[in-house]
């Protein structure tokens, strides 16, 4: 969606008279929405509308150096499809 929108953008950037691409958010628009909007000209949101990227985290602990100093081996099991 959001290379579709630019591309769309884009393609009016290229007119001599130019019309804005703009989005409007009225309630959420975060992780995808939010990016489908950011390929526009100008994005308008409400006071009370949320807007952003609700964004990634991971978290993990490395194990590496325990296993090795235990001399434990990983292993990994799968089942076949």
């Amino acid at each position: 969606m959001y290379t579709a929108v630019k591309r769309i953008r884009d393609k009016k950037a290229g007119d001599f008279q130019k019309e804005a691409i703009i989005s409007s958010i009225s309630t959420v628009g975060a992780s995808g929405a939010y990016y489908v909007a950011s390929g526009t000209d100008k994005i308008y949101a409400g006071s009370a509308s949320i807007v952003g990227s609700i964004g990634v985290i991971a978290q993990w602990v490395n194990y590496g150096e325990l296993l090795h100093w235990a001399k434990l081996k990983d292993e990994t099991m799968k089942s076949a499809n």
